[in-house]
C-alpha cells in the first residue's frame, strides 16, 4: 500500500478516535469531514503538479534534433504530438481518485523519453554510421567504374588527373596555316596582308608552290614586277623542273616586253618538260619573244609545234608563215599565209597583213 494510502488510513484513524473519545469541550454542529476533504485536495494538487510537469518535459523531448524513439508499451502509454495535449491521467482506483502508485507511473512514463532522448543523439549517430552512405554522395563501386570506363573509355577522375597534351605543329601545317589565311585575306582584297602571310608561309615551307605563285601574283598585281621576278627565280632555284613558275615569269616579261627574260627562262632544257606538260603557254611566249628577238628559227620551231597542236588556229599559221618568210622559204611562207586566210578568225589588221603578204609572194598577181 502506498504512502498516500497511509496517511489517509492514519488520519480516518485519529478521526475515529476523536469522535470516540473524549467529548468536546464546544459543541459544534456536524459539518463536511474536513480531514477527507484535505486528502483529495492534496492528491489532486499532486496529480495537477505532475501534470504540469509532464507539459515541462514533453517540450524538451520534441525539441531533440533526431526522431524520437518509441516509448516501450507501458500499462499506460502517453502520446504526445505537435499541437496534441497529453491524455489525463487514468484514474484505476474504485473511488476514481488517482491513487500515488499511478501518479509514479505517470512520472515514469513522462520522464522515460527524456532519459532516452538524452541518450539518442548517441544512438541517431551509431544509427547514421551503420547505414550506407546515399548513393548520390558515394564514390562508384568497382563494378560501377568498370561500366563506366567501359562506356567511356576512361573515368572522369582519370579524366581531370590525365595530363593535357598539346599536339604541337610541324612547320609545314603552321606553313599551310599561312597559306590558307593569305588566300582569305586575298578574297577580302587584302593584298598587303595576304603577301605577308605568304612571306611567313614561305619561311616555314620555302618549296611551298602555291604560296609562292599567289605571292608572286599578288605582287605583280602590284605593279611590284621585279620583287615577283626574284621571288619566282628564287623558286626556280630550289624547285627548277616547276615548269608552272617559268611559265608566270614569261607571261610578266612578256607584258613589259622584257623579251630577252622570257628566252632566259624558257630555255631548251625545259621543251622536253613542256613536250611532257602539253603545255601549249610555253611554246606560244617562247614562239612570240623569239620573233620579237628575231630568233626566227626558234620562232619557227614552236609555231610549228603549235600548228601541228591545234591546226584549225589562223594566227598560229601566220606566224608560222612570217619565221618562214624571215628564213627565206618563200614557198612554204606564201602557203601558210593562204592557210591563214582561209582559215578566218583573224582580226582586220592580221587578215589585211596577211593577203598582202600572199599577194607579195605570189609576184604582186
Amino acid at each position: 500500500m502506498s504512502v498516500l494510502n497511509n496517511t489517509l488510513k492514519a488520519i480516518e484513524q485519529r478521526q475515529d478516535t476523536a469522535e470516540h473519545g473524549l467529548e468536546p469541550t464546544v459543541a459544534l454542529r456536524q459539518g463536511r469531514d474536513m480531514p477527507r476533504v484535505l486528502g483529495y485536495c492534496l492528491a489532486a494538487v499532486l496529480a495537477v503538479g505532475l501534470v504540469a510537469a509532464a507539459y515541462l518535459l514533453i517540450p524538451q523531448r520534441q525539441s531533440e534534433p533526431l526522431r524520437p524513439l518509441a516509448v516501450a508499451a507501458a500499462p499506460q502509454q502517453v502520446k504526445t504530438q505537435k499541437g496534441a495535449s497529453p491524455q489525463p491521467l487514468s484514474v484505476t482506483s474504485n473511488s476514481q481518485e488517482p491513487t500515488l502508485e499511478v501518479v509514479e507511473q505517470h512520472v515514469r512514463e513522462v520522464a522515460a523519453p527524456k532519459v532516452e532522448a538524452a541518450s539518442q543523439p548517441q544512438q541517431a549517430i551509431a544509427s547514421v554510421t551503420n547505414k550506407s552512405i546515399p548513393s548520390a554522395f558515394s564514390t562508384p563501386s568497382l563494378a560501377q567504374a568498370s561500366s563506366a570506363q567501359t562506356l567511356k573509355g576512361e573515368t572522369a577522375e582519370e579524366r581531370e588527373n590525365k595530363p593535357v597534351v598539346i599536339k604541337s605543329l610541324n612547320p609545314e601545317q603552321r606553313a599551310e596555316r599561312w597559306f590558307v589565311q593569305g588566300q582569305q585575306s586575298l578574297n577580302y582584297g587584302m593584298m598587303d596582308e595576304a603577301i605577308s602571310q605568304f612571306e611567313q608561309a614561305l619561311a616555314l615551307a620555302p618549296d611551298h608552290v602555291q604560296a609562292r605563285t599567289l605571292m608572286a601574283a599578288t605582287l605583280y598585281g602590284q605593279s611590284r614586277v621585279e620583287d615577283a621576278y626574284a621571288l619566282l627565280i628564287k623558286g626556280l632555284e630550289r624547285q627548277p623542273a616547276m615548269l608552272k613558275w617559268r611559265v608566270l615569269i614569261a607571261k610578266m616579261a612578256t607584258e613589259q616586253q622584257q623579251y630577252a627574260r622570257v628566252l632566259a627562262v624558257l630555255d631548251q632544257p625545259q621543251d622536253t618538260l613542256a613536250l611532257q606538260a602539253d603545255n601549249n603557254d610555253y611554246w606560244i611566249l617562247k614562239g612570240t619573244a623569239a620573233r620579237q628577238l628575231q630568233q626566227d628559227q626558234i620562232a619557227r620551231d614552236c609555231f610549228t609545234l603549235l600548228v601541228q597542236r591545234q591546226p584549225t588556229v589562223a594566227k598560229w599559221w601566220l606566224a608560222l608563215a612570217g619565221s618562214e618568210e624571215a628564213l627565206g622559204a618563200s614557198e612554204q611562207a606564201k602557203e601558210h599565209y593562204g592557210k591563214a586566210i582561209r582559215l578566218g578568225g583573224l582580226s582586220k589588221a592580221a587578215q589585211e597583213y596577211a593577203r598582202a603578204r600572199y599577194i607579195s609572194l605570189q609576184g604582186g598577181k
